[in-house]
């Protein structure tokens, strides 16, 4: 890949850097990816890395390996978000699309294609597959309990990052590193689900 490079400009493009676990941990892997990624897209002139993630740590985590002075700062933006819901209204062709329902779906667009999609065929669209897999690991590693949960339902209000299991972070909304915004959509899926799995919860 290197020597296929040479010393051309180039952007590196990759989705859901936090699927990357080994940027969980100080390890050989995560540093040696770390130093790959630093040595070959960002240390010179015209090297990008463009990354998405559910997940605002992956900054710091992928930063925590990449010691350099480099003054090169780290942009984050936002996923775009429904901002206005009579216009969202007319382009997903959805007159009962209205402001509460909009926010269940945490104003995302892909969210209210999808929802929009289910009712018109009554197919179900919208996977909650990584959800599952996030409770397994909770419940596996015996993080779910009458006081974490209890932790869960106050960061709905106070967005505390503390509070959340670590496994949900990626079904947040957020570009704060401290704070993290549910979509309710999947509040209701997590809450759902930890009744059916857990049902020792009070």
């Amino acid at each position: 890949i290197i020597e296929w490079l040479g010393s051309c400009p180039r952007v590196l493009l990759i989705d859901e850097m936090n699927n990357c676990t080994s940027l969980l941990e100080k390890s050989i892997p995560s540093t040696n990816l770390a130093e790959f990624l630093k040595d070959n897209f960002l240390s010179k002139e015209d090297q990008y890395l463009v990354f998405s993630s559910h997940i605002v740590s992956t900054v710091g985590q992928l930063s925590s390996y990449m010691d350099s002075g480099s003054s090169r700062p780290i942009a984050i933006h936002e996923l775009p978000l429904i901002r206005n819901v009579t216009n969202a209204v007319q382009v997903f062709d959805w007159p009962e699309l209205n402001a509460g329902r909009a926010l269940f779906y945490g104003l995302v667009p892909a969210l209210i294609y999808m929802a929009r999609l289910e009712e018109k065929s009554s197919i179900s669209r919208i996977s909650f597959h990584k959800v599952e897999e996030a409770i397994d690991v909770c419940v596996k590693d015996g993080l779910v309990t009458d006081k974490s949960v209890r932790y869960l339902l106050a960061n709905f209000v106070d967005g505390e990052k503390r509070k959340v299991m670590k496994p949900l972070h990626q079904f947040m909304n957020t570009a704060e590193e401290e704070k993290l915004r549910w979509i309710p959509i999947y509040m209701t899926k997590v809450l759902d689900s930890l009744v059916i799995r857990v049902p020792s919860l009070d």
